[in-house]
C-alpha cells in the first residue's frame, strides 16, 4: 500500500477524496466540494503545504498583515 502522503497528494492531484482512491467509498468528492473552495484558495493551501514550519510561520505573519490593511480586505467600514 502507497504511504499517507503519496495518497493524499494523488488525491489532491486529481481532486478527488484520499478515501476513494482506497476504495472506501464509491463517491469521488474532494474536500473541494463540500467546502466550496475557490481556485485561489486551493492555490495558497498547496504552497502553504510545501513550506517548511519557519516558511509556514512568515507566510501566516504576512496575512495577518495584510489582513489589517483595508485595500485587502473584503469588509471595510465604508
Amino acid at each position: 500500500m502507497p504511504r499517507g502522503d503519496i495518497i493524499a497528494r494523488a488525491a489532491q492531484m486529481l481532486d478527488v477524496s484520499a478515501d476513494y482512491l482506497l476504495g472506501l467509498t464509491d463517491v469521488p468528492s474532494s474536500l473541494n466540494d463540500s467546502l466550496k473552495v475557490l481556485p485561489e484558495e486551493k492555490e495558497a493551501v498547496l504552497l502553504f503545504h510545501d513550506l517548511n514550519k519557519e516558511g509556514q510561520k512568515a507566510a501566516i505573519s504576512m496575512l495577518k498583515g495584510l489582513s489589517f490593511q483595508k485595500d485587502y480586505t473584503l469588509l471595510s467600514d465604508s
